[in-house]
């Protein structure tokens, strides 16, 4: 039965009408399987842009064994190449590491939404031989934001990015600076350069709970940031709190473990949670 709705939609594929094409198109990606990823495929050369754009979507709903061959991203449509990095960056996994050197190349892109979903999509892969090209890419004023975050994805293998995303938790901008701190935590211990501009940032309160993540992050060698952590126990933002606690958990100082063990009467129960497993991994009370 499958196979039957399969060969009927493959055939809509050579009809005179978009229109007709496009609903072919959405059937097959609802379908799946190797047969309508090869159909789809072919449908990226389609005459009609929007047409491309569906298959593009398609193939992304699909999965990764779409992106052995990713023709959409060198369209020369740029709406089927911004659909077409959109729908890599949400639905591609880390099996799909055929997908790499287009998704490179398209770092290089005119356009900076496609730009955006090409550094998206090598996070979630999470391929060390993107990690060059993502150094490079945060110098893309319009793009470094997604890039911070993907080399923070891809982790211990980005940690040449780390001189650069250390002067980006000097930038004006506090977006940046939590998207450069939040990739330094991923990167984790060889991120220990970044340890003094982090325990600054504990005092920015628009960086504060980002900082107190990554600093847990890298872990031991940040032991010199345990007294504000303490300190950021405190603070009337929960989320800081949490980050706080669980950084203090994984730096290992058992000097936390009295406001830890006061942070256990805490009202809330996340909270609460936080500093209990914290307590245990400082080896219990």
């Amino acid at each position: 039965m499958l196979e039957e709705e399969f060969q009927k939609q493959a055939e809509k594929l050579n009809d005179k009408s978009s229109m007709v094409r496009e609903q072919a198109v959405m059937a097959l990606g609802k379908i799946g399987g190797d047969s309508a990823v090869k159909a789809l495929i072919e449908v990226l050369k389609d005459e009609d842009s929007d047409v491309r754009q569906r298959a593009a979507e398609a193939l992304g709903r699909i999965g990764e064994q779409a992106f052995v061959r990713v023709h959409d991203l060198q369209d020369e449509d740029k709406g089927v190449r911004q659909r077409a990095a959109s729908a890599l960056s949400r639905e591609i996994s880390p099996t799909a590491k055929a997908a790499v050197p287009a998704l490179v190349e398209a770092l290089k892109d005119e356009d900076e939404y496609v730009r955006n979903g090409a550094a998206s999509a090598l996070g979630k892969i999470g391929d060390a031989s993107a990690v060059p090209a993502l150094i490079e890419s945060l110098d893309d004023w319009q793009a470094r934001y997604t890039v911070a975050g993907a080399l923070g994805d891809i982790g211990p293998s980005s940690k040449a990015a780390v001189p650069k995303l250390i002067q980006m938790l000097k930038d004006e901008d506090r977006f940046m600076r939590r998207s450069a701190a939040s990739a330094l935590g991923g990167i984790g211990p060889d991120a220990r350069d970044a340890i003094p501009l982090l325990i600054e940032g504990l005092d920015d309160r628009d960086l504060r709970s980002t900082a107190a993540a990554a600093l847990g992050g890298i872990g031991p060698d940040a032991r010199e940031a345990v007294s504000m952590l303490i300190d950021c126990l405190s603070d009337d933002d929960e989320v800081t709190q949490r980050n706080a606690a669980e950084a203090l958990g994984n730096i290992g100082d058992r000097s936390a473990l009295p406001a830890l063990i006061e942070l256990e009467k805490d009202e809330d129960k996340w909270l609460r949670k936080e500093a209990v497993d914290a307590i245990a991994k400082l080896g219990g009370k």
